[in-house]
């Protein structure tokens, strides 16, 4: 039980300082280039959501 709890503080304390990092690296963007950097990044979100839909339907139809 106790290394269990050991490894979830570990395991939040390097998202933590991942997500640390990717904030500041985009804080040091020029306000433009962050825009552009927050669509892209949405559109790659959604595509990946589309794309995650699309997959489950073809399952539930039965295609490979």
């Amino acid at each position: 039980m106790l290394e269990n709890l050991k490894a979830f503080l570990l395991q939040e304390i390097i998202v933590e300082a991942l997500f640390t990092s990717i904030e500041s690296i985009i804080l040091e963007l020029p306000p433009l280039l962050q825009l552009l950097l927050g669509i892209f990044g949405m559109l790659g979100v959604i595509k990946l959501f589309m794309f995650i839909v699309d997959f489950i339907e073809d399952r539930r139809e039965g295609k490979k």
